[in-house]
């Protein structure tokens, strides 16, 4: 969904021992979970296969890597599952892998790299250190330390042998907060000097991170997940499942009262909910439709993913009256059991703009996997174009476990 333009800005090459993969907040950074494939990796070219190019035997650590063979000069990748971190988002961030290359030509783009999405919605790519050398070379670490000046929401990692040829393998893919270990936002120096476990993103065991107990005024020593810091209503847990601030009692977690969705709730129906509708993954429209699990009300939609395939759900189109909007509030609630690291678990827009074309919306969009009560995501974009038409999307795609959807909501 992502096209990728990239311009060769220069070639280098660091060759040094790598932190421990055991570390890195990648999923599968060794490339070594999986059954025919491999988990949380994605081929992005029709003659790259997810199966026969995930190989065995050849590893710079473990006992798989991913191989990328080019025979014909064209864009040739492995992108892997996004990471999302919690609040407050880092700056800093130790970036790098490790490549293995036999006849790759000089030119084109050789490298691990990774797309950087920030708080404000801005995103980069970020591969200007991490660019392999060409030619026949055995296992060979790229890396390099980053400092934004703007907080990262979420990063991407791919691995690329594109607009050149030859073939490459790549393996122990890394991501690392600086200076945080458990990746809560609060650096170990800060840890130290509240008492907080380094260690442990939620030392009190609250729900919470330390870091946005820490930012929000509340104590991470102490389980303060049912109290109500700013008397608005909602639980200090109910406010950060939210992205709200429990500080402020005008910072509420959104309801659906206002959605332009049909059926947001998906409280009307009979034996299913009326306009949402499934496909793929063997979902069922009538036993999908819970009763007695939701975010509000008495009904959610459910899907149970066993084999890791497409899996979703859709909503009604709504149309809009012209004037057209540019800016719309796209958000919703779901529920998660075991859902595994990587895939899609998301809710999505597909988006029609007034001069026919046509984009999908998640970035923001996206849930924690894992296992989780109630959780809300949310995302305030402004399109450079009309906006003519969307239709929403429930996704537990390319991984699997069970999630509940509820109260999906888009208001201009």
């Amino acid at each position: 969904m992502i096209n990728l333009l990239l311009t060769i800005l220069f070639i280098s090459f660091i060759a040094f021992p790598s932190p421990g993969q055991a570390d890195s907040l990648i999923y599968n950074p060794g490339m070594e979970d999986g059954e025919t494939y491999p988990q949380s990796w994605w081929t992005y070219n029709p003659d790259l296969d997810r199966e026969t190019d995930w190989i065995k035997g050849v590893a710079h650590s473990g006992n798989h890597s991913i191989r990328i063979e080019n025979t014909t000069g064209t864009d040739a990748k492995w992108c892997g599952g996004t990471v999302v971190f919690s609040e407050p988002y880092p700056h800093t961030l130790t970036l790098g892998g490790w490549a293995k290359a036999e006849d790759v030509a000089p030119g084109g783009i050789f490298a691990t790299g990774f797309y950087i999405k920030f708080e404000d919605g801005n995103y980069t790519w970020y591969y200007d250190d991490l660019l392999s050398r060409p030619g026949t070379h055995d296992w060979e670490n790229v890396e390099g330390k980053v400092t934004f000046d703007k907080a990262v929401k979420q990063i991407q990692p791919y691995c690329f042998l594109s607009y050149t040829t030859g073939a490459a393998w790549f393996d122990d893919v890394y991501a690392f907060l600086e200076g945080d270990r458990d990746g809560d936002g609060l650096r170990d120096d800060e840890e130290r000097a509240a008492g907080t476990g380094p260690d442990n993103p939620d030392t009190d065991h609250d729900g919470m991170p330390d870091g946005w107990e820490v930012k929000y005024g509340l104590n991470p020593l102490v389980n303060d997940a049912v109290k109500d810091l700013d008397g608005d209503g909602y639980t200090n847990i109910g406010e950060y499942n939210s992205h709200t601030d429990p500080g402020d009692p005008d910072s509420r977690p959104r309801d659906v009262y206002g959605s332009l969705i049909y059926n947001p709730g998906m409280e009307n129906g009979r034996n299913y909910p009326e306009y949402w509708k499934t496909y793929g993954n063997d979902l069922d429209r009538e036993s999908g439709w819970i009763k007695g699990v939701a975010h509000s009300g008495s009904y959610s939609i459910k899907i149970e993913n066993t084999t890791g395939d497409n899996a979703g759900w859709n909503g009604e189109i709504v149309v809009f009256s012209e004037p057209y909007p540019h800016t719309l509030t796209l958000g919703g609630w779901a529920k998660a059991e075991d859902v595994a690291p990587g895939g899609i678990f998301a809710i999505l827009f597909y988006i029609e703009f007034e001069d026919g074309s046509s984009t999908w919306y998640y970035d923001d969009l996206l849930f924690r996997p894992g296992t989780h009560d109630w959780e809300n995501v949310e995302g305030k974009v402004t399109f450079d174009k009309a906006v003519k038409q969307i239709q929403p999307y429930c996704f537990l795609s390319y991984t699997t476990g069970t999630a509940w959807f509820d109260d999906v909501y888009a208001i201009k």
